[in-house]
């Protein structure tokens, strides 16, 4: 018998401090590891974070990156972003498979 160990996901938010979206996009991040556990939610600060925003391809802040993967820029709506993440098989109130 195999047990699935479910995992944690990465999210990361790039935001250039100052910009016009900065605070609806942190309020953004907030709620979603509030909602859904199984995120882990690091804010990215740049210039500081320059180089990770550089290796993953971030040139627009803000940007939010799913374990690598840039999901999107600017600050969405929310439930567009919910669905984004349930696509990569996260699902609210609990750990993704």
């Amino acid at each position: 018998m195999y047990v699935t160990i479910p995992t944690m996901k990465l999210l990361e938010l790039f935001l250039h401090p100052g910009c016009i979206s900065e605070k609806s996009a942190l309020a953004l991040a907030r709620e979603l590891q509030s909602v859904w556990p199984a995120l882990e939610v690091r804010i990215r600060s740049l210039p500081e974070a320059s180089e990770r925003a550089q290796a993953l391809g971030v040139i627009v802040t803000p940007a939010f990156v799913l374990d690598g993967t840039i999901i999107a820029v600017g600050v969405p709506r929310k439930g567009w972003l919910a669905a984004k993440l349930q696509e990569f098989g996260i699902n609210a109130g609990g750990l993704c498979p």
